[in-house]
């Protein structure tokens, strides 16, 4: 339960939202959904606010200090659209990324921590 003293207020808390809001419309597209059929644009907003909350749960736990601020366009190119083959050397599925991709380190980075993810139970 929220008290007087934790209950986030103020000029920051809203510019907070705000930045939620933008990020929601424009990057996850929530602004495009159609109008017409509340039950369908439940759903998509859902769908929506999982994509996000798993995004930011990444960003937390996995994404290298300096992308955790990084917004979902940024995080596209430098961490979700690889330049790679995937390669199968016997039944073990590789991936190699390109030479020439600059962003490689965040990338393996990222893949690392990943997979240093226990699960909670």
């Amino acid at each position: 339960m929220w008290s007087r003293e934790t209950l986030p207020t103020g000029r920051a808390h809203e510019a907070r939202a705000e930045l939620i809001s933008r990020a929601l419309k424009y990057a996850y597209a929530l602004g495009k959904i159609p109008r017409n059929d509340f039950q369908a644009n439940e759903a998509i907003f859902q769908i929506v606010l999982l994509a996000y909350n798993l995004l930011s749960w990444l960003k937390r736990l996995c994404v290298p200090p300096h992308l955790q601020r990084a917004t979902l366009q940024r995080l596209r190119q430098r961490l979700f659209m690889v330049p790679a083959q995937l390669v199968r050397p016997d039944g073990v599925p590789t991936l190699h990324l390109a030479p020439s991709y600059p962003w490689a380190s965040d990338f393996l980075e990222t893949l690392k921590r990943t997979r240093r993810l226990r699960p909670p139970f």
